[in-house]
């Protein structure tokens, strides 16, 4: 090959990004090779389990809530049906006020 067809190679190369995807795939192995990759991974894990705990605690709580509240309804219910008690004693469903406080996984 003389250094035309070389330097025709290159440009070409160059071209079509050849210099994008050698840095990526360098970065790659390095990481396979020092077990950074393997670390990154158990740590994205290692997120995603958390959030999964916090996602079903969060339905839990939402489910025992949701059950007392039922409960609570049937008894104002029965109360209202009640002859022996009047309408005007039973207090009024409390109002739900909206939740100010920051979410515990954002950044303060």
């Amino acid at each position: 090959m003389d250094i035309e067809t070389l330097r025709a190679c290159r440009t070409f190369a160059t071209a079509l990004g050849v210099g994008s995807v050698i840095w990526p795939a360098t970065k790659h192995v390095y990481r396979r090779l020092t077990g950074r990759a393997q670390q990154i991974r158990n740590d994205v894990d290692k997120a995603h389990e958390q959030v999964e705990k916090a996602r079903k605690a969060t339905d839990r709580e939402a489910r025992r809530r949701r059950k007392v509240e039922e409960f609570a309804s049937l008894l104002r219910r029965r109360l209202i049906a009640a002859e022996c008690v009047d309408e005007s004693t039973i207090p009024p469903w409390p109002e739900y006020t909206p939740n100010t406080d920051t979410n515990p996984t954002q950044k303060e």
